[in-house]
């Protein structure tokens, strides 16, 4: 029996068509993976903000400056060793807001140990009035360091960096809750190095 040269070939034509969508979706995997598109996302939101860099939410307008370890209040008092992070916060509703929003901010200490769960409020420095509309104010959020509080604990080393992690808000779906709002999952963080301003 004589076979075509066409008969001859088709097996083989269909074994190569046959790779060409393989090698298509590895070249798509490689592209992805070599772009970022196949990493993981950090626990502490998938944007990267700059020590300085406005970051636009929802009712809010906010920089980080910076963190320091301090041992004093603002007032210079001897106090528990506590992170200081330094903000500035603008306000973009109508009318004047009396404290920022409560969990916009956080602080994650990478590799480290953790802060203390009790968060104090992000409290406004050297001004009263609340936020004002469309105004920047400076405001502090501080968390307590775990470090000794006297000779039988060690102290702990300042860390290099923290990350200051920021939430966004969204107005809550519920007629039972209206005009109000609610802290959605991190958007971003910012990493700052740590400035020990610690006096003991």
């Amino acid at each position: 029996m004589i076979m075509s040269p066409t008969a001859a070939r088709t097996p083989r034509r269909r074994t190569a068509l046959g790779w060409i969508p393989l090698v298509v979706v590895v070249l798509l995997v490689g592209l992805v993976a070599a772009t970022g598109g196949l990493a993981k996302a950090p626990g502490v939101g998938p944007r990267r903000f700059a020590v300085g860099e406005p970051v636009v939410l929802a009712r809010w307008v906010l920089v980080v400056d910076g963190v320091d370890l301090v041992d004093t209040t603002s007032y210079g008092s001897p106090s528990a060793p506590t992170l200081r992070v330094r903000l500035r916060a603008t306000w973009t509703g109508d009318a004047t807001e009396p404290l920022l929003s409560s969990g916009l901010v956080h602080v994650v200490v990478p590799g480290g140990p953790p802060p203390a769960a009790d968060v104090s409020s992000v409290a406004a420095g050297a001004y009263s009035g609340g936020f004002d509309p469309d105004v920047e104010r400076p405001a502090t959020l501080e968390v307590v360091w775990p470090d000794g509080a006297d000779e039988t604990t060690p102290r702990v080393p300042a860390p290099a960096t923290v990350q200051v992690v920021v939430r966004d808000e969204r107005e809550a779906q519920n007629f039972l809750y209206a005009d109000q709002w609610q802290v959605t999952d991190p958007l971003g963080h910012v990493d700052v190095p740590v400035t020990d301003s610690r006096t003991r």
